[in-house]
């Protein structure tokens, strides 16, 4: 079995033994994402969401698999409560701004823009918000 394989099989693992394990959804999720499989990772971030409100990183990698999969109007909800959870994350700011300028609501994505590069002037160089390659989870 592959490395990969193995992983995943250890994060199904965890995940059947104990179906509230927020961590090992997210990481299902985010497998699930690297290999441009979005629709399966969005039910495991929406797992850890049920099971742990405040991870404010499984809002905004959902947000992010919505974006990418230009789902846009539903991207503005989970985008918004990660921004509520944790409002000086850069990218969480950046990506609440992408999302209202494909939804043609300009004057709204001035602010979380403005502010995304107040609180990290290299966003736009880093690519964050919009490659979920450059966007590297915090440890949880």
């Amino acid at each position: 079995m592959g490395k990969h394989k193995e992983k995943l099989a250890s994060l199904k693992e965890a995940i059947r033994l104990d179906p509230k394990h927020s961590p090992a959804n997210f990481k299902l999720g985010l497998a699930h994402a690297a290999m441009n499989r979005h629709q399966e990772g969005m039910l495991y971030y929406k797992a850890a969401i049920k099971n742990e409100p405040n991870f404010s990183e499984a809002h905004y990698f959902l947000a992010l698999s919505l974006y990418i999969t230009k789902r846009y109007k539903e991207a503005t909800g989970p985008t918004r409560d990660a921004v509520k959870i944790a409002p000086k994350r850069a990218e969480y700011q950046y990506l609440l701004g992408l999302v209202n300028i494909k939804l043609g609501q300009y004057e709204k994505a001035i602010e979380p823009l403005e502010l995304a590069l107040k609180l990290n002037p290299h966003i736009l160089e880093e690519g964050k918000g919009t490659n979920p390659g450059n966007n590297k989870p915090t440890k949880h």
